[in-house]
């Protein structure tokens, strides 16, 4: 007998197979984690935070990005949001912005995780590169052997 599955992706992109109509059920934990509205844009908005940090300006942030000035906005308040902090102290009539301690603390976090995430990135193109070439030297090596 053949069980009908569904594929659904989990939130790391991992293509996962379930069986449909499963008992078996997410926990629910009574803590909510904290990574519980994690998503992809993640690190895309740590990348906007980095540069509004270094440059001091949504404006100046979103031109380098090559973003509106109103996408930057709404992923710095997404990201205040998620990390329950305010990132930024605001000075309305003067567009300037100083980051808070929780800010300055989020800037080096986020350094961090940036620079971690690039460096994931290569090793993994680096071991795929790695991977293709040994399949080639076997290859070869079949191919010498056999002749």
């Amino acid at each position: 007998m053949q069980t009908e599955t569904t594929d659904r992706m989990s939130s790391q992109g991992i293509r996962e197979v379930a069986p449909r109509n499963s008992l078996a059920k997410r926990r629910s934990s009574p803590q909510q984690s904290f990574w519980a509205g994690a998503d992809r844009n993640f690190l895309e908005r740590l990348a906007t935070f980095r540069v509004v940090a270094s440059t001091g300006h949504f404006t100046r942030a979103a031109v380098q990005l090559g973003y509106s000035q109103a996408t930057v906005t709404v992923h710095i308040k997404a990201l205040e949001s998620q990390l329950g902090v305010t990132l930024f102290e605001r000075c309305r009539f003067s567009r300037s912005i100083v980051l808070t301690e929780a800010g300055r603390r989020a800037l080096e976090y986020a350094v961090r995780l940036l620079a971690l995430a690039e460096e994931t990135k290569m090793a993994l193109k680096s071991a795929a590169h790695m991977t293709n070439n040994d399949a080639d030297i076997a290859l070869a090596n079949a191919n010498s052997q056999a002749s």
